[in-house]
């Protein structure tokens, strides 16, 4: 899901961005990979940095098909992973509020310490 292993005439240079096609029964499968390391002549790792959510589930689903994963399970990783994101997100919102509740309070302390070193503040 994350990646594959490619056989190709040469190696690529590793660290290389590319992009790749892979033709399945249910339409092509696009996306952008960096080239790995070499672990042959002919076989080159790679890793997805870039897939879009249509072609990851493509994938996803061609992998399930290939294991023999059940539907079951599928549904069941997908509402982990929502709910999951759904936790990110709230966590960042609140982490949010708290950053600027913290700046507001030291820029009043700040301010309130300058007046006290001019004497307007008593």
């Amino acid at each position: 899901m994350t990646g594959g292993l490619l056989s190709l005439a040469e190696p690529v240079v590793q660290g290389s961005r590319v992009g790749l096609m892979f033709r399945t029964e249910s339409g092509p499968i696009l996306g952008g990979a960096e080239m790995l390391r070499p672990v042959s002549d002919r076989l080159q790792p790679f890793r997805f940095i870039a897939l879009a959510d249509d072609q990851h589930r493509r994938l996803q689903e061609l992998v399930w098909q290939w294991t023999g994963q059940n539907r079951a399970e599928a549904a069941w990783m997908d509402k982990l992973r929502t709910a999951s994101s759904q936790q990110r997100e709230r966590r960042g919102w609140r982490f949010k509020v708290a950053h600027l509740v913290a700046m507001v309070i030291i820029g009043l302390a700040t301010t309130a310490a300058y007046l006290l070193h001019l004497g307007l503040l008593k």
